[in-house]
């Protein structure tokens, strides 16, 4: 815990303005917890939420100042005070926290997997940020897992969602799939669900700067590198879906203008070049870009599957990929405000390796 709580805040129209601000003393009243936040992940995901923040509500969950809001992170805290009985002081909870050092929970529905939040400035937002795992119940949660659960979890969630509905979708009779922000977790895991698929998969085709191409080739993972640049030389007269992590409306443009009639499909999920993104890119000739938003896609999943088999098949495929990202992945681990602060200025900027993955402890 933090000697003082602290927020970190940036400004909702300007995610270069960030700062630390001393939070209120913490109080709870019925019903609530009082969570010291322990460690979360930092990654271009993160930035995707405060770019997305007004759209889709992102700046609901943690309320801030007037123009201010506080991005949301998944990661792990530990219960420092409790007005519920069927919840103990230090409990642990794994879930999806502010760039804070406490928080407040409200709780409504626990179960001994789980517990729901129901702030009221939260409660009709996507049930998935809306749960809080306990840990000592959930057995995917070893020792030392931490930092994979905090990095790779939500993130190869969304990979995971994102495959099985181009895969549902006949891959929209493409050929080829085209992943931008290729050397980015989620893209990454997108390209590992994809390779997984039985014969007669797409072409998996990675686009990335020169500065990540040699990494992204070397993953194995990839059928294809193609850096930004070489745009104009892409070829798909088989059909291609792209999916679109940079939300860069250059980009979007370029590859609407190489591939024509032959782009069957565009799905925008991130916000990697969030200078250039555009929530509506207007006049692209041909099919219409269409957002993936996971939680409605894993609402739909776990009405098809039943809770048990979805997490069943969301585990077997993390895991794999868990263990495929051992072989890469390293962890850089910053303490205290100052040191997030700087953390998030890394990867705002987009100066992140992608071989690391950052933790960040309060």
């Amino acid at each position: 815990m933090a000697a003082e709580p602290y927020d970190i805040v940036v400004g909702r129209n300007d995610l270069t303005s960030v700062r630390v601000t001393p939070a209120s003393p913490v109080a709870i009243g019925a019903d609530q917890l009082h969570v010291s936040i322990e460690s979360y992940a930092l990654t271009a995901n993160n930035i995707t939420y405060g770019v997305a923040g007004e759209t889709m509500k992102y700046w609901n969950f943690y309320p801030a100042a007037a123009g201010m809001g506080r991005i949301p992170v998944w990661g792990f805290g530990t219960v420092a005070k409790s007005s519920r009985p069927d919840v103990a002081v230090g409990e642990r909870l794994y879930g999806y926290w502010p760039m804070s050092s406490d928080v407040v929970l409200s709780i409504g529905r626990a179960t001994p997997a789980a517990l729901t939040e129901t702030s009221p400035s939260r409660v009709e937002l996507a049930a998935v940020y809306n749960s809080y795992v306990r840990v000592a119940a959930d057995p995917s949660m070893r020792p030392g897992s931490e930092a994979y659960v905090s990095l790779i979890r939500p993130l190869f969630t969304t990979s995971f969602l994102i495959d099985d509905f181009l895969a549902d979708s006949g891959f929209f009779g493409a050929q080829t799939v085209l992943i931008t922000s290729a050397s980015s977790k989620t893209s990454m895991g997108l390209a590992f669900c994809l390779k997984q698929q039985s014969a007669g998969r797409p072409q998996i085709v990675g686009l990335t700067s020169k500065g990540n191409a040699a990494f992204v080739a070397g993953l194995g993972t990839y059928d294809g590198v193609v850096t930004y640049d070489e745009i104009g030389g892409l070829r798909a007269p088989k059909g291609a879906v792209v999916v679109d992590m940079t939300g860069g409306e250059a980009t979007l443009r370029a590859i609407y203008g190489t591939l024509g009639e032959d782009l069957k499909y565009a799905c925008r999920v991130g916000f990697t070049q969030w200078q250039d993104a555009k929530p509506v890119i207007k006049d692209l000739a041909g099919v219409r870009p269409v957002f993936f938003f996971a939680p409605d896609r894993a609402k739909a999943r776990l009405t098809d599957w039943g809770p048990k088999e979805f997490t069943k098949r969301v585990g077997a495929a993390s895991a794999a990929f868990v263990a495929d990202a051992q072989r890469w992945l390293k962890f850089e681990t910053h303490r205290g405000p100052e040191a997030i602060v700087a953390a998030y200025r890394t990867v705002l900027k987009g100066d992140g390796r992608p071989d690391v993955g950052i933790i960040c402890m309060p």
